[in-house]
């Protein structure tokens, strides 16, 4: 009896020690945390509402954030190359794991921006935002697209000098 007793209470501890978190415990855990600017306690608490929520309602909204915070630039330890990366990486998870949801396609030229913008990943680049004319014909986005796409390698000087020859 002493024995089914011990064995009942390890069941119970091991029980109680694999309980995850609420999608909504993650995410309001993150809340603390960015209020308290502890990113990387923010992008921890989104990975693990991912791992646990792979296509949870608010897992979308947690990787867009994360994407955020490291275009943002607000890890430490990391340099800005490797920052951008981690952004374009986890924009793409939100672009490809969340079709359909406005963060997908805010994703998607958010990636093509970090890499013609920050990365200077210009073919790279070229390809994302034809993806997105083929994928997003209609968004509202199509034509901040399409003027990325213009200007690719462009200077900022050389951008306002051919818009004052087309005036």
């Amino acid at each position: 009896m002493q024995k089914l007793y011990s064995l009942l209470i390890i069941i119970v501890f091991v029980l109680v020690g694999c309980h995850s978190k609420s999608e909504k415990e993650y995410f309001d855990s993150a809340d603390v945390n960015a209020k308290a600017k502890n990113y990387s306690e923010v992008v921890k608490e989104y990975d693990l509402l991912a791992k646990d929520y792979p296509k949870g309602d608010l897992t979308c909204k947690g990787l867009f954030e994360s994407a955020k915070i490291y275009h943002s630039l607000l890890i430490p330890n990391l340099t800005k190359v490797e920052s951008l990366k981690k952004a374009v990486e986890y924009y793409k998870r939100v672009s490809d794991d969340f079709e359909g949801k406005p963060e997908a396609e805010q994703s998607l030229f958010m990636i093509g921006f970090v890499q013609a913008n920050e990365l200077n990943q210009l073919d790279t680049a070229k390809s994302t935002y034809e993806t997105f004319i083929k994928k997003y014909p209609n968004s509202q986005l199509i034509n901040s697209v399409k003027l990325e796409l213009n200007n690719l390698g462009k200077t900022p000087d050389e951008i306002l000098q051919s818009q004052t020859v087309q005036k």
